[in-house]
């Protein structure tokens, strides 16, 4: 193979300015060379030639409340690897997260340690061979800083962790969106995202793999630029699993087994594998998601409707207007209209299917179930399907039963709700 790119690249990456596009364009197509990844990832994270200015706070004792923990995790991160167990080295990264809470005015949360030892551990690989410096500390704050300003802005941030309870919810919703039958067997065994994927968004799936795969999963994270990933990428752990999972119905200690090891990516051919079955979900869920995902986890919309909408029953991937205008991933949108009778007699939007006058609050499940079969024998199962209701949502709303029935008795994917301005 050509070597072209890669000269290509450390050109691009050794200007003043480097085109982060560009270094983009070419990462994506060829990977990330690892005697380059330090200053790929500078400016993909957009912190070429930025000051930090850590010298004025290097030398001051700083103290926060939770010292002791910060220096217990430091003491206990990547301790396979020579280097942290390095005296100088452990003392450098716990000045480096006090440094970075005085800054944010946050308090110490655990896993930014995780966070942090991955731009420590790329000191040993020199972005280039005229580079003025391997990575000094400066870099790795201002890449460390960065990292968790795109992808973890609120996350780690305040005592109840709302941001963090809010990202569990959106995983929920995306294996629900995709593998109904698969979220349906977890959740009656009471295996929701926060037993097994709280680990995976608080440290960016670091904790749960070795080195190597941790940089080869970030250089993915970095060149794709869009914090919704990450959630992609976990249904996408899940996934890969999924046969084995099913197969374990009613064993819950297999299950619970199973899980824990979800996390953990082999090598670098599953790293591509999970990235690419990662992009499929994220091209075949309607653009609204990642709307979602940035109001919900990096605007950190202080919005009660939004958390109980979130936390609800029925988590379920809403689509706006626009929507409807395009295609998701290539499936076709239909709608089916679960309002009762009278206000689909007032106003129906053409084209779309309803239940023939069953009302969906009215009625027995199984008579539900039958309108729904009866109703829908002639949608693909590569069709998308958005549900109508009256935009109240919870119990009075017929589009959420209806959704209930579809997700969790009928195994059927891509069930969304009509949202309502």
């Amino acid at each position: 193979m050509s070597d072209a790119w890669r000269e290509e690249l450390e050109a691009e990456c050794s200007k003043a300015m480097p085109r982060h596009e560009k270094v983009r364009e070419v990462c994506r197509e060829h990977g990330v060379p690892p005697a380059l990844r330090a200053r790929v990832w500078q400016v993909l994270l957009g912190v070429v030639n930025r000051k930090a200015s850590l010298e004025t706070w290097w030398d001051e004792d700083i103290a926060i409340e939770d010292m002791q923990i910060v220096r217990a995790d430091v003491g206990r991160t990547r301790q396979t690897i020579p280097k942290f167990k390095d005296a100088e080295v452990q003392k450098e990264m716990e000045k480096l997260l006090l440094i970075y809470c005085k800054r944010r005015s946050v308090k110490y949360t655990q896993g930014l340690n995780e966070l942090l030892a991955p731009f420590v551990d790329l000191r040993t690989e020199a972005p280039a061979a005229d580079a003025p410096c391997p990575y000094d500390r400066n870099e790795i704050f201002n890449s460390f800083y960065a990292l968790v300003h795109r992808f973890l802005p609120n996350t780690l941030r305040g005592h109840d962790l709302k941001t963090l309870r809010r990202s569990l919810q959106l995983v929920r919703m995306v294996l629900r969106y995709h593998y109904p039958r698969l979220a349906t067997l977890l959740e009656n065994a009471g295996l929701k995202p926060d037993f097994y994927a709280t680990s995976w968004l608080v440290t960016l799936f670091a904790s749960t793999n070795e080195m190597p795969v941790v940089l080869l999963l970030w250089d993915q994270l970095l060149i794709h630029d869009d914090p919704s990933i990450v959630y992609f990428m976990a249904v996408a752990m899940v996934a890969a699993q999924e046969q084995a999972l099913l197969a374990a119905e009613g064993q819950e200690d297999q299950l619970m087994t199973l899980l824990k090891s979800v996390g953990t990516v082999a090598d670098a051919a599953q790293v591509a594998f999970i990235l690419e079955q990662a992009v499929r979900l994220s091209v075949s869920t309607p653009r609204s998601f990642r709307r979602l995902v940035h109001r919900a986890t990096i605007q950190d919309e202080p919005n009660d409707h939004l958390d109980a909408f979130l936390h609800s029953g029925t988590p379920s991937v809403t689509l706006v207007p626009a929507d409807l205008a395009h295609l998701v991933g290539g499936h076709k949108v239909r709608v089916l209209d679960c309002r009762n009778a009278p206000e689909v007699k007032a106003g129906r939007l053409r084209g779309s299917l309803n239940l023939n006058g069953v009302a969906p609050t009215a009625v027995p499940a199984a008579t539900l179930k039958g309108a729904l079969e009866l109703g829908m024998h002639d949608i693909g199962s590569d069709e998308h399907l958005c549900l109508l209701g009256n935009g109240r949502g919870g119990t009075d709303d017929p589009a959420t039963l209806v959704c209930e029935l579809l997700v969790k008795i009928m195994s059927h994917p891509r069930v969304s709700i009509k949202s309502v301005p």
